[in-house]
């Protein structure tokens, strides 16, 4: 027993939220910079919402900072800013 508590603590401290450590969700402060990276400028801000513009596109983003984006939120993302989700992870 004492051995399975001691094991389990040593592999609870590489594993966050169930997901290996290093491999979990995408901060949304990351993916605005990685956006921005790609050529997206904001253009102004109101509240938390963001207004960001490439060319002649213009999009609101509106998620803090801090948030977790899962995979329906950064599908939703990336197809909303003209990327797959493997072209948006890869910025």
């Amino acid at each position: 027993m004492r051995f399975i508590r001691q094991a389990w603590s040593q592999l609870g401290s590489w594993i966050v939220g169930g997901v290996p450590y290093g491999r979990g969700m995408a901060k949304a402060a990351r993916i605005l910079a990685a956006l921005k990276r790609a050529g997206w400028i904001e253009s102004h801000r109101s509240g938390s919402h963001r207004v960001l513009v490439k060319g002649d596109q213009q999009r609101v983003w509106a998620y803090h900072d801090g948030v977790d984006l899962g995979g329906p939120a950064l599908a939703r993302i990336a197809r909303d800013y003209g990327y797959t989700v493997d072209e948006l992870r890869k910025l």
